[in-house]
């Protein structure tokens, strides 16, 4: 192999890749001049994108224009889509799902998207705060399928309006378990809407529980006395009934009393 082969051949395999004299007039910042030392001026790396130039009898580099430095963390995240685990679908949590096929969610509302146990089964639903209790089952679930609990959230709500008489009551409630049901065969277009906009103002109305006197008619209970037209009476009226039966067990310690009576006199 003739002498100025081999030169060139260990040129190739030693020193950077020089690009041609066509591709190297169009990289960005070439002008295409050679250099004093006619060497052709700017070389390029064929891995780094790094182009070093020669004529100054030092190396200086500096990154391609077209060819911006991005950090490595930044290339390779994605937008975080959250999934429920409850339904399994995509744009929502535990929090906001409306699918229930069972009539109920099966999750716990206290701990953030896990269905790993009910609320009546968790700690921290135990150790919380009736207004707590309240807020994730009732407040927070209104216009949608309640979470599944072993005593009603009505009873949840009973509770909650004892502690004062102007505590504040939800606007909407939950949907009951038919309703939920039904619901849960054509919800997917509903949820898609309300993982969009968050307005519950948009979500179905369950007849059933559109307001508090369709709640009252629907959850109410014997021996439980409330005042349908103002439900934060429930107090006042638990109280009545209690003077009730207090004055009815007076009457009969009388009637025992005065029996007891007539009984000695007779025997005397």
């Amino acid at each position: 192999m003739p002498r100025r082969d081999r030169e060139k051949k260990n040129n190739d395999r030693a020193g950077p890749y020089q690009l041609p004299s066509d591709n190297r007039a169009s990289r960005p910042g070439n002008d295409g001049n050679r250099g004093s030392s006619g060497s052709g001026g700017q070389i390029y790396t064929p891995i780094t994108g790094i182009r070093v130039n020669h004529e100054r009898g030092n190396l200086q580099t500096r990154r391609l224009a077209s060819a911006p430095c991005i950090p490595l963390a930044e290339r390779l995240a994605e937008p975080v889509v959250p999934k429920c685990a409850h339904c399994s679908g995509l744009g929502h949590v535990v929090a906001d799902c409306l699918w229930a096929p069972q009539g109920t969610i099966k999750a716990c509302p206290m701990c953030p998207n896990n269905k790993s146990h009910v609320a009546d089964k968790c700690a921290t639903f135990f150790q919380a705060s009736i207004e707590e209790k309240v807020r994730v089952l009732v407040f927070e679930r209104g216009s949608m399928p309640a979470y599944e609990t072993q005593k009603s959230w009505y009873s949840y709500l009973l509770e909650y309006m004892e502690l004062s008489d102007f505590q504040p009551m939800p606007e909407r409630f939950p949907w009951t378990p038919a309703f939920a049901k039904v619901r849960s065969r054509t919800i997917f277009s509903v949820q898609g809407a309300f993982n969009r906009n968050r307005d519950r103002s948009q979500l179905p109305s369950d007849v059933a529980t559109r307001d508090w006197a369709a709640v009252v008619a629907l959850h109410v209970s014997a021996g439980t006395h409330i005042h349908h037209d103002d439900p934060t009476t429930l107090r006042r009226g638990r109280a009545e009934k209690s003077e009730e039966a207090n004055a009815t067990s007076e009457t009969l310690a009388i009637e025992n009393l005065e029996d007891t009576k007539e009984e000695t006199r007779r025997l005397c």
